[in-house]
């Protein structure tokens, strides 16, 4: 029984450092995924700003064309 006791803590050991290199893989995974989804979104957001500031131009220029229809 005490070969049984003494061989579990070096099991142990070994399982923690599997355990310790597989956190480390997805854990460089998991910033990998935050630093590409922190890409798309910043794109995203430049893209809609872009839209939003194209929108209101078209506006602005549709409302001067209705102003000197209106003077004529």
């Amino acid at each position: 029984m005490s070969i049984r006791y003494q061989q579990l803590p070096e099991n142990k050991v070994h399982t923690n450092l599997l355990t310790i290199s597989t956190q480390h893989g997805s854990s460089m995974v998991l910033s990998l995924f935050v630093i590409i989804l922190t890409l798309f979104a910043s794109i995203l957001i430049c893209i809609i700003f872009t839209s939003s500031k194209t929108v209101s131009q078209e506006v602005l220029g549709s409302r001067t064309i209705q102003v000197e229809a209106r003077s004529l």
